[in-house]
């Protein structure tokens, strides 16, 4: 039974992914810069059998596609992954010059309704659809504050 289910799935999802629809969509996201990394933290709905197939198996399979959400970013990783939200961390994302830490804004690979950045210092920015992460710095006294 679990095969079976597991062959429907793959099917589900390759069916999906081949004419470019995604069975993934977001609803959030909080960017949260440390240092040169990126922590993010993504809120997503599935369609309903692909919501099944992670019950049944695990979100494994649907990292990839939360992955590619930032593919313009290099070193991306999922560090877990639940049925309705992600925390993924891209390394050297930032660049540091002169006691800041730099990111760049990227473009996103789907339009995100909610894009959310949280500083250091505590202070939050909300963006509002958007298409590209924001292009932001942050001074590395406030990382080191922040980190106590």
């Amino acid at each position: 039974m679990r095969y079976l289910v597991l062959i429907a799935a793959s099917v589900f999802l390759l069916s999906y992914a081949s004419a470019g629809l995604s069975y993934i969509q977001v609803k959030d996201v909080t960017m949260i810069p440390d240092g040169d990394e990126l922590r993010l933290q993504v809120n997503y709905t599935l369609e309903p059998f692909a919501r099944l197939y992670v019950l049944a198996l695990g979100c494994r399979h649907i990292e990839p596609e939360l992955i590619r959400l930032f593919s313009s970013y290099q070193n991306v990783k999922t560090v877990k992954a639940k049925p309705s939200t992600a925390t993924l961390v891209v390394e050297n994302a930032g660049t540091y010059l002169d006691g800041y830490y730099l990111y760049d804004a990227k473009p996103l690979s789907v339009p995100v309704s909610k894009f959310t950045v949280v500083y250091p210092e505590g202070v939050t920015r909300t963006f509002i659809n958007v298409t590209s992460t924001p292009s932001i710095f942050v001074e590395e006294n406030a990382l080191r504050m922040a980190a106590r």
